[in-house]
């Protein structure tokens, strides 16, 4: 029986050696689920890594072009306008004031034409008005705004002093003698009166064109000495001459319109 008993153990431990064996032999030639998984997974990325990707692309809207365009052609025209400044600074800065104040002339008279109709544009104004920013204003504003740029705090020309002085003193040198050349010019042209009349010119609207004056310009020259190149001064104030004549034609509807409240209600 004890011999039995011995050879049935050693045949047990035999079964159970060739089992381990077995098992150990099986788990090293197939991986386990977790590394099948990892590889798995490594290679569903690497696919999606080489696949291309398909993106969306939205059309733009055309307005989005259209304003893209409109950009870029004035960022052109801008800096044609720099390089003409850098070769030849008056003569640029005169045309560009001839064509500003034409503009303006225009849209002033187009903005005031009577109701009933009868409209034609007055040529021979609109060419006294451009000659004036060609002969005086371009060459003579460039020189002014030249001379604040270099005399009104140069090493801090953007600080808020140096704007507030620039501002201050356009308003209060710069808008009376261009205002009163103004008046003197429309005299020399004018049929009718003759430069004799430029005293009581004076005295009658004067103070009443400065007032308006200072209505308008002090914001935008805030903005000018803040913001814009010393090159770009004249451009900015002729494209904003423009709006500034918009400005006196609402003004002038304004004023008459009280006014002829004012008959309605007298009446």
């Amino acid at each position: 029986i004890r011999s039995l008993n011995r050879v049935s153990l050693l045949n047990c431990a035999k079964n159970m050696s060739y089992a381990c064996a077995g098992m150990s032999l099986r788990t090293s030639v197939r991986p386990h689920n977790g590394a099948a998984k990892t590889t798995a997974l490594a290679g569903f990325q690497r696919s999606n890594a080489l696949r291309p990707r398909q993106t969306s692309h939205k059309p733009k809207p055309r307005c989005y072009n259209r304003v893209v365009a409109s950009a870029d052609g004035a960022l052109n025209l801008l800096g044609a306008y720099e390089t003409a400044v850098s070769a030849s600074p008056t003569l640029t800065k005169s045309v560009t004031s001839l064509v500003g104040f034409a503009i303006a002339d225009v849209v002033a008279q187009v903005l005031s034409k009577p109701k009933d109709g009868r409209f034609s544009l007055d040529l021979a104004r609109i060419g006294r008005i451009g000659l004036f920013g060609l002969a005086f204003y371009g060459p003579a504003s460039g020189a002014w705004y030249g001379y604040l740029d270099s005399h009104v705090m140069p090493d801090n020309p953007t600080s808020a002093s140096a704007v507030a002085l620039k501002t201050a003193a356009d308003q209060l040198l710069w808008a009376p003698i261009l205002i009163t050349t103004l008046f003197a010019w429309d005299l020399c042209w004018s049929e009718e009166q003759s430069l004799n009349q430029l005293p009581q010119k004076f005295r009658q609207d004067l103070l009443a064109t400065l007032l308006v004056n200072w209505t308008f310009w002090p914001a935008f020259h805030l903005v000018n000495f803040r913001f814009v190149s010393p090159t770009d001064r004249v451009l900015y104030v002729n494209v904003v001459q423009v709006f500034f004549n918009v400005f006196l034609c609402w003004q002038a509807a304004k004023q008459l319109s009280e006014e002829t409240d004012e008959e309605v209600a007298s009446q």
